[in-house]
């Protein structure tokens, strides 16, 4: 940024690397930061570089047909896993550890395949005691909707019997007596909803039908969602299958839960019971599975972080080397890459020491190519200048080696 010419001046590189030592390599490039490469599958090109001719693939190569795209795959979905698993943590109010001061490196692919096999363990993990856990608060919200429903329709029904006796007497022999034979509908439909639900319930039944609301509503929790939904009970008296019919089908239409009432007050009193003890029975089911549930995701909650960060630097290293081309024998993985001048010695260095250390019988280089290009613009900053480009930089990028107005500034 001190400089009168913006960018670092920057060289275009062809580099030669091994299949065996290509991730090695590519993950110290993404460390040191200083090269950009170039997709040379996209270029239909043949040169001519230090004397070795180069053959690349035509731009007809799809994404799909690229050496290591199985790899990124892998790593998408191991990503996708871990953003799911993130999610249930923020149902759950679980914080992610982040390590700051900690940098892991990128996989290699048999470690990254360990990797795989933990996170597919604690996802399949995590999905089933979700999907329990929604399972039971269904149950749940059933529960608590029928035991609702019996605390405030019961009294409206009152303490006498409801026979199913024809109102009009008995029936002849042979009939049903269904004409004359009085329906109950009870259940519980959204408070938002209520209003239009009781003027169709009129409609549809021209009139005819006793239809009364409960005194007080009840906020209930959505198993899907987990937002808290307000509902109320509502009774239906009306005569007629056909009606009832009818009726069935407004309240489908609505969403409403609808409950069957027992007709005797004894009934009523020992289901009521029932249900209590379930209820009881069934909250600390759903207690025991949401600590499990919990323990799990903050087990991973500790790790997240640590995982998330080798999974993108791995995908990225696979996503540069599927820029490689192979040579015609498949034994050697050729790239371009944009490179600072001040670094190609870092580089050259830097492949050295990975040739030796896993001892290939080839070695792996670096050569200085031409290309009618623009270079790309490099700035080269520290922890004091990095905040402050990133800033410039979100306005736009500077042309290559433009003259730099900073230096016509005064700091303060």
């Amino acid at each position: 940024m001190g400089c009168m010419l913006r960018s670092d001046l920057m060289t275009f590189c062809d580099i030669f690397i091994q299949p065996e030592t290509a991730f090695e390599i590519v993950a110290h490039f993404g460390e040191m930061g200083c090269a950009q490469f170039v997709d040379e599958v996209k270029r239909n090109l043949i040169s001519c570089s230090g004397g070795i001719f180069k053959a690349r693939m035509t731009p007809d190569v799809k994404a799909f047909q690229r050496n290591y795209v199985t790899e990124v795959c892998r790593c998408a979905e191991m990503e996708r896993k871990l953003l799911y698993m993130e999610s249930e943590m923020l149902k759950d109010n679980i914080e992610i550890v982040m390590y700051d001061s900690l940098k892991p490196a990128a996989l290699p692919l048999n470690e990254l395949s360990a990797l795989e096999n933990i996170i597919d363990k604690w996802e399949s993990d995590v999905i089933d005691m979700s999907e329990n856990q929604t399972t039971l608060l269904k149950n749940y919200l059933e529960l608590t909707e029928m035991n609702y429903v019996l605390n405030n329709i019961g009294p409206m029904l009152g303490e006498s019997e409801m026979t199913e006796e024809a109102i009009f007497g008995k029936t002849a022999a042979g009939d049903t007596g269904l004409q004359g034979r009085l329906f109950v509908i009870s259940g519980v439909v959204k408070r938002s909803r209520s209003f239009p639900f009781e003027m169709m319930m009129w409609r549809v039944s021209h009139g005819n039908i006793y239809y009364r609301l409960a005194s007080q509503d009840t906020i209930l929790q959505d198993p899907v969602t987990g937002q808290d939904i307000r509902k109320v009970a509502f009774l239906a008296i009306f005569q007629g299958e056909q009606l009832s019919a009818r009726l069935e089908k407004v309240c489908s239409g609505f969403h409403v839960n609808m409950y069957t009432c027992p007709q005797s007050y004894n009934d009523r009193m020992d289901m009521m019971i029932q249900l209590g003890t379930r209820i009881g029975d069934l909250e600390q089911v759903m207690s025991k599975t949401k600590y499990y549930r919990c323990k799990a995701l903050r087990t991973v909650s500790k790790q997240w972080d640590t995982w998330m960060v080798q999974i993108k630097k791995s995908k990225a290293v696979y996503h540069t080397m599927n820029m490689f081309t192979l040579d015609i024998t498949r034994k050697c993985l050729i790239g371009q890459c944009w490179v600072p001048d001040t670094d190609l010695q870092k580089v050259e260095d830097m492949l050295a020491r990975i040739t030796e250390k896993e001892g290939s019988n080839v070695e792996s280089f670096i050569l200085k190519s031409d290309d009618a290009d623009e270079p790309p613009t490099y700035h080269r900053t520290n922890k004091f200048t990095k905040g402050f480009q990133a800033l410039i930089n979100a306005y736009g990028d500077s042309t290559y080696r433009e003259l730099n107005p900073g230096k016509n500034f005064l700091t303060f």
